[in-house]
Formats: C-alpha cells, structure tokens, sequence
C-alpha cells in the first residue's frame, strides 16, 4: 500500500521509524507533537496496543504507522484531520484528490447514493465519500490494514453518563475543567500571538473570557459582517472589554468573484464529502491582504461549542421521549433530510446506516437522557465533524495552526454528562456563562437569536415564494438582499447561480448559499448531469 501525503501549509507530516504524525497530542498531561510524538508512537509494537494509546489521547492529530507488513492509522475525535484511502487498499492519504487522481477516476466512479445523501444531506456519512473508491476514517476510529483487508475500530463516542446533578457542583466543575482546557491549548501555542474567530454568540464569547482568565493578552479578535449590526457590535464590546485587538471585515462586492474565484483554495480544500466552508474565507484573506495577522500566530475558534452545550437537544415533550432506536433513526432522518423527500429505498438505506451506528453505542433507549446521549454521538461525528471543522481549512490554507478548545476530552466528556435536562437550550451552559464568567467583565448580555415560524405551511409557503422570486431575479441578474443574510453573501448568490450550467436541475425552492454551493460543486467535481441524476431520488418536501 503506498502512502502519499500532500504537501501542508501547517501543521506538516513529520516521518521517524516508520510513523507519519501530523498536530499535537496530551498524553499522561504531556504534549506531544512534530518529531517527538513520532518516538513516542514508535515505541508501540502491537495494533491492540495501539488502539488504547490512541484512545488515552487528547488533541488534534493524524497518525499513520508501519509496523512489518501491517499498517496502523487513527484520527482525533473529530476527525480534524482527515485520513482517506481507496477501497482496493491501494493508497493511503490525507487527501482525496490526491487518490482519485493516483486511481484515474472520474465521475462515472460517482456513488449516485452518496451523491444523493450529498444532496440532499449536506454531506456524506460514515466511511464514505461521493466516490465509490475512495473511503475515510470515520471521528474517533483506528485502522488496521494487513493482507488486502481493512479493520475499523471505534475508539471512542460522544456521549457520557451523567454523573451529578448538583448545579452549583457542576457550575465549580465546568470552571475547573474550562480552565485546564484552555491552558493545554496555551502550551501547544507556545506563547504564540492568538487570533480568534470572535462572533457575537456564546462559544468564541467563552473563550475570549477564559483567555484573560489565564492571563492572556496578546490576543487579537476578527469578525466579519454588516456594521452595526448585533453581531459585530457585540464582538467589539467583547474585545474592547477585554483589551484585544479587534477587526471587522464587511463583505462587499468583490467578495464573491475573489471567493469563487480562488482555486488554489478550492483544491486544498476538497474532500468530496462535503461542498466548501467559505464563510470566513474572505475575512481571513483580506486580513492576510493587510498583514495584520501578527507574525506567528495561532488561530482559536468556538467551533464546536454549541453540540456538547445542549443548543441541538429537542424538547422532550414535543417528540415524546424516550424513543426506540428505531424512533430515534427515524427522527434523525427524517431531521437531516427534511428539505427533500427521499425515495423509499434510499430513505430505509440510510436509516439502516444510522440504526446500525447506534446498536455500536451499546446503550439502552429507556430515558429521555439515553435518547439524548444517542443524539450525541450521531449528530457530533456527522454533522459538526463533517461540516464545521471544515472552517480549519482557511486557517491552514494561508499557513495557520488552529486550536479548537471545544475538542479537550475533558470538556467534551464533562458537558455531554450534564444532565440532559440542565443542557436543554443550552440552560446550564447559558446560566453558567452570565453569572460565573460573563459577568466578572460586564459582558453578560444573551445572544442574539433569529427565530423562524413554527408552522409548517407558513415556512412551506415562505420557501416556496423566496424561491420562485431568486430564481427569478437570478435569471435577471439581480442579486437578493435577505432579511437574515448578516454576511452580504447576496452577490456570491448570484454569481454561483450564473456558474451553475443545468439550471433547469435546480430546486427552485432551495437557491439559498448552502444548495447553490452543493449544486455548484456536484458540476465542478461529478458532472454537470449529476444533479439531474439524483432527480429520480429526490422530491421536494
């Protein structure tokens, strides 16, 4: 099996005795990174002993070993740093483009169940990809390749049993282990200058605060959007608080041709699970533009705060849990795919995928709290691994090491056990944040939330003239100006729109940034049918 890693902007593949190492890891309270976790992993002479190293370890980090005719590989818990390899086990990469190109494939290698699940998901699941022979670690696994066959281990799920429920205890504890999270971040960046991604919401807010907690101030603080709005506003009352650097970048229109029009990025980019992350990608580029990035820095973000915190946890009134496995598959199917009717088969093809990730948890299905801790882990390594860790892509692509707080095993295994009727809305975190943290910098002040219509026929009814009239105006070159469009992506709109060919494939319903960029990439990387071919699956909803 050959081994082909693509040259990094940052944090590079560093190779000792046969261990290819990428990121950082703590193991036993010591960090580990570059040459030195190289020694560290070489020491390990059997898989199994591998799989409970990886487990112990806390960080960012991909791992590749070659041990006599065997092959051992693992990701983080996140799957931040992804790890791909062909179906036929003839190569193992960091990135896909890099195998598709080493196979020759094209796009009649398309999976058209993928492409479907791409579709009308947002993304593809599990050990997949678009391309039927190209194949990735799923969050929190390990990999043992010998003898032309592959064996998958799950070394880890997001979920933990609670333990407490004590508010006050729990408040004093969420400090303690908020506090250690961010000092383990502090020492992988070495006193470097930070850079945090600061938006007007809760996470980045969190550790804005718990970075002067430490001590720290040499922080610089960006954020992007329209003037005045609450966003920004916020984000400057954040920093001015707590004596950070700050600046705003407000989206114009040169940001769509430069967005669209940045190859190198796109390429980096590309998994071919997803579409792009390109929200903060024009901030960034315009700051590097600038050179105001101090040199050296680090980049932190909130990313993923809001999963473990509780803000995706339903009412449990309104499902009536607790719900059978089965219940639970349903609810989350019928949520991921809520835009688009799936055909039948597909539809059972999926919930079976998802059932049989939820049978590996292990965990009984007899509370409102177990159902929760199901939700947990499905929902973390899908959408959020899959998604949101994709915004590191812009980070790395201009040279910049990232840190994402939110990851700390600590953190993430404390906030999964809060009871889950203390995580509902995001209460215990929100109660938390205003009177033990916020509060100590006059900064107590809620979040800012867009609520939509929770009447079916009304957003049925909403989607359906919002998308006749973009794509009409589309068709006449007239970019939209929506309501809740805070970033001015209006003009990327449109643009994105003129690149589509077939636009006779398009859902006139969904012409939004998200199914315009998904619509976009299925032609640059599937062909320009194969939105058509997906038509047969999909019925709006």
């Amino acid at each position: 099996m050959e081994i082909i890693l693509k040259e990094k902007k940052a944090y590079k593949w560093f190779l000792d005795k046969g261990v290819y190492f990428t990121g950082y890891f703590f193991y036993k309270d010591s960090l580990y990174n570059e040459l030195n976790a190289c020694k560290k992993i070489s020491g390990i002479n059997s898989y199994e002993e591998f799989k409970i190293f990886v487990k112990g370890l806390n960080g960012c980090f991909s791992i590749i070993k070659k041990k006599d005719n065997e092959i051992w590989a693992a990701v983080d818990r996140g799957r931040s740093m992804s790890l791909f390899y062909s179906k036929d086990l003839r190569i193992l990469s960091d990135s896909s483009s890099i195998i598709k190109n080493f196979l020759n494939l094209d796009e009649s290698d398309a999976d058209i169940v993928r492409l479907v699940e791409f579709v009308a998901g947002g993304y593809v699941s599990g050990n997949n990809t678009v391309f039927q022979s190209i194949k990735q670690l799923n969050a929190a696994q390990t990999c043992l390749i010998k003898d032309s066959t592959i064996q998958l281990d799950d070394y880890y799920y997001h979920f933990s049993k609670p333990s407490e429920s004590n508010k006050e205890i729990l408040f004093d504890k969420f400090y303690e282990i908020a506090k250690q999270a961010i000092e383990r971040i502090l020492k992988v960046a070495k006193n470097r200058p930070i850079v945090l991604s600061l938006s007007g919401g809760y996470d980045s807010r969190f550790i804005a605060c718990m970075l002067k907690e430490c001590g720290v101030d040499n922080v610089s603080c960006y954020t992007y959007g329209k003037e005045g709005s609450f966003e920004v506003e916020m984000s400057k009352k954040v920093a001015d608080s707590l004596g950070y650097r700050w600046k705003n970048i407000e989206y114009d229109e040169k940001m769509a041709e430069i967005i669209l029009n940045a190859n190198d990025y796109w390429d980096y980019s590309e998994s071919y699970d997803y579409s792009i992350y390109l929200q903060n990608f024009y901030a960034v580029y315009c700051l590097e533009q600038e050179k105001w990035f101090l040199p050296n820095s680090v980049f932190v973000t909130g990313l993923c705060g809001d999963m473990p915190t509780g803000y995706y946890i339903p009412n449990e009134n309104e499902f009536n849990f607790p719900l059978s496995k089965k219940q639970i598959a349903d609810y989350l199917i019928n949520k991921r795919f809520q835009r688009f009717k799936l055909d039948s088969k597909v539809k059972e093809k999926f919930k079976k995928e998802v059932l049989d990730q939820i049978n590996k948890l292990q965990l009984k299905s007899e509370a409102f709290q177990d159902s929760v801790s199901i939700l947990d882990a499905i929902e973390t390594i899908g959408d959020h691994s899959r998604r949101f860790l994709k915004m590191n892509n812009v980070h790395e692509f201009f040279g910049y090491e990232w840190l994402l707080p939110f990851w700390d095993n600590d953190l993430l295994d404390f906030l999964y056990g809060v009871p889950a009727h203390l995580r509902f809305k995001q209460n215990f975190y929100e109660e938390w944040l205003m009177i033990r943290l916020f509060n100590k910098y006059s900064l107590d002040i809620k979040k800012k939330v867009i609520r939509y219509p929770n009447n079916k026929l009304i957003n049925k009814i909403t989607y359906t003239l919002g998308g006749i009239m973009a794509y009409f105006f589309y068709n006449l070159k007239i970019p939209i100006k929506r309501k809740f469009d805070i970033n001015n992506f209006a003009q990327t709109e449109l643009l994105l729109f003129k690149k589509i060919k077939e636009k006779k494939s398009l859902n006139y319903r969904r012409l939004g940034l998200s199914m315009l960029l998904i619509y976009y990439c299925c032609e640059k990387y599937y062909g320009v049918n194969s939105i058509k071919s997906t038509h047969k699956y999909l019925r709006n909803n």
